[in-house]
C-alpha cells in the first residue's frame, strides 16, 4: 500500500522523482530487489543506456535521500519543516506541539522526544519485545533514530563519539554540499542525454543546491542560538563573505523582521514594498498582461493603459576583501502574486538581471521562498561597489536577504553562472 502525489507539474515535479513511483511498483512484484538494481533498471529504461549516464544517475538517486535528511532533520528529528503550513521550507518550531506528534522537544539543554516506556510516551513498547528493548535504551538505539526515541543533552555522544550538536552542524553542511555535488554530477551528462531533459533537471538541481543552503543556515543558526554551543569547525554563525542587506546603504528599501527568524540570515531582510503616497514611484509598461494596474490613478489610466506602478530600490556594499575572481550569490525572497526583477551591478556596470518568477509557497518572506541566484567569474578589488536593484511587482516586494562573495572555485559554488560585465 502506498500514496503517490502524481498528476501535477509533470507528475512528481522532478523527472528523477518518478524513479520512486517505479520502485514502488517493482517492489510490489518483487520485494527482494535492491534499491541499486531498481535505480539501474529505471535509468536504462527512462534516460539512457550510456554507462556514464547509468552510473551517474544511479549514484545521484542513491545519495538523494541521505542528502535531504542531512540538510533537513537528521538523527530522527524528522524534517523540521513548516508542518502546520506548507510542509516545504524550514520552520523548526512548527514541528512542536502540532497535534501530529512530530515533535523534537528542543530546549537549551538538549533535544529529542522521549518515547521510551520507562520515562516517556511508551511508544517504543509497541514494537515486538526483541526490537522494543533496543529502542528503549538510548545506548542501543541506532543513531539515525536517536532523537525520535530519546531526549538527550546536546553533548551526548553518538556511537562514533561525535556529540549530538556537532552532528547537527556537520550533517547540515554535508547535506548542502551534497546538493551542490548533484549539480556537478549532472553537468557531466550534457550531450549524452536529450537537451530538454538535461536542462529541466539541471535547473531543478541548481535551485535545490540554493535551497539546501537556506535549510542549512536556518537549522544551524537555530540550534546555535538555543544551545549556545559553538561549532568546533567554526562555521555556524560565521559567514566571512556574507554582507547583510540590512547593513547595506539602502535607497527605498526598508528593514523588516522575518518570521520565523531563522529563515533569514540574522533574522532580518529588506523589502521594497509599494506605497501609494511615496514620492518617486515611476510608471512602467507591464509586459506581462498589458492591463492597467489597479493602483494607478484613474486620470492616468485614461491616458496610459498598459502600465503598472513600480519603483526600484537599491542596496549597496563596498567590497573590502582581497583582489581576485569571485562568485557572488544573491539571496532573495521570491513571493507569489507578482514577478519582481533584480539586477546586480559592479561599480555601476551591469553584471546580471533575473526575474523572481517561481511559484513557491507562502506570501511573506519565509524559508519557503528564499531563493539563491549566483554569478561567477567576477573580478573584484578592494573599494569596488556592489549594488543590487530590486523592482517589485504586484504582491512581490523584491525582498532581499544578503549577498555572499566567495572566491571562485569553492566546491559548493561549482553550479553558478559565469558572467562577463558589460
Amino acid at each position: 500500500m502506498g500514496v503517490a502525489g502524481v498528476g501535477r507539474d509533470g507528475w512528481l515535479g522532478s523527472p528523477l522523482a518518478l524513479a520512486n513511483l517505479y520502485a514502488f511498483g517493482r517492489l510490489a512484484w518483487d520485494p527482494n530487489l535492491t534499491p541499486e538494481a531498481i535505480a539501474t533498471e529505471w535509468t536504462r529504461q527512462t534516460i539512457g543506456n550510456d554507462p556514464q549516464v547509468v552510473g551517474t544517475v544511479v549514484k545521484m538517486l542513491m545519495q538523494s535521500w541521505p542528502a535531504y535528511v542531512n540538510y533537513t532533520g537528521p538523527l530522527g528529528m524528522q524534517t523540521l519543516t513548516d508542518i502546520t503550513g506548507s510542509h516545504y521550507g524550514p520552520n523548526i518550531e512548527a514541528s512542536e506541539n502540532n497535534g501530529w506528534g512530530q515533535w523534537h522537544r528542543a530546549d537549551h539543554l538538549g533535544v529529542g522526544m522521549d518515547r521510551s516506556v520507562k520515562t516517556g510516551t511508551g511508544y517504543a513498547g509497541q514494537y515486538p519485545p526483541e526490537i522494543a528493548k533496543h529502542y528503549e535504551d538510548s545506548a542501543t538505539t541506532p543513531d539515525n533514530l536517536l532523537l525520535f526515541f530519546h531526549h538527550v543533552p546536546y553533548t551526548y555522544k553518538l556511537h562514533d563519539s561525535k556529540t549530538v550538536i556537532q552532528y547537527i552542524y556537520d550533517s547540515h553542511y554535508e547535506g548542502a554540499e551534497q546538493a551542490a555535488e548533484f549539480v556537478r554530477d549532472w553537468a557531466t551528462l550534457e550531450g549524452r542525454i536529450g537537451q530538454p531533459l538535461y536542462e529541466q533537471v539541471r535547473d531543478r538541481l541548481v535551485y535545490q543546491a540554493g535551497h539546501a543552503i537556506v535549510w542549512r543556515d536556518a537549522i544551524v543558526q537555530y540550534f546555535l542560538k538555543l544551545s549556545d554551543i559553538p561549532d568546533e569547525k567554526g562555521r555556524a554563525g560565521h559567514y566571512p563573505g556574507r554582507m547583510e542587506a540590512e547593513d547595506a546603504r539602502l535607497t527605498g528599501y526598508k528593514v523588516i523582521d522575518v518570521t520565523p527568524w531563522e529563515d533569514a540570515s540574522g533574522g532580518k531582510a529588506v523589502s521594497c514594498a509599494l506605497s501609494e503616497s511615496e514620492p518617486g514611484a515611476i510608471l512602467r509598461l507591464d509586459h506581462r498582461n498589458e492591463q492597467p494596474a489597479s493602483n494607478v490613478p484613474a486620470e492616468l489610466q485614461n491616458n496610459i493603459s498598459p502600465v503598472v506602478k513600480m519603483r526600484t530600490c537599491t542596496t549597496e556594499w563596498t567590497f573590502t576583501g582581497a583582489a581576485g575572481h569571485y562568485t557572488i550569490a544573491v539571496q532573495y525572497f521570491d513571493l507569489r502574486g507578482g514577478i519582481a526583477k533584480f539586477s546586480l551591478l559592479l561599480n555601476g556596470r551591469h553584471l546580471d538581471s533575473w526575474l523572481a518568477d517561481a511559484t513557491l509557497p507562502s506570501r511573506h518572506p519565509h524559508g519557503d521562498n528564499s531563493t539563491r541566484h549566483t554569478v561567477s567569474g567576477t573580478e573584484l578589488k578592494p573599494g569596488d561597489v556592489l549594488r543590487v536593484e530590486g523592482t517589485p511587482d504586484g504582491d512581490d516586494p523584491a525582498a532581499l536577504d544578503y549577498i555572499e562573495v566567495e572566491p571562485a572555485g569553492l566546491p559548493h559554488q561549482g553550479w553558478s553562472k559565469p558572467i562577463t560585465p558589460n
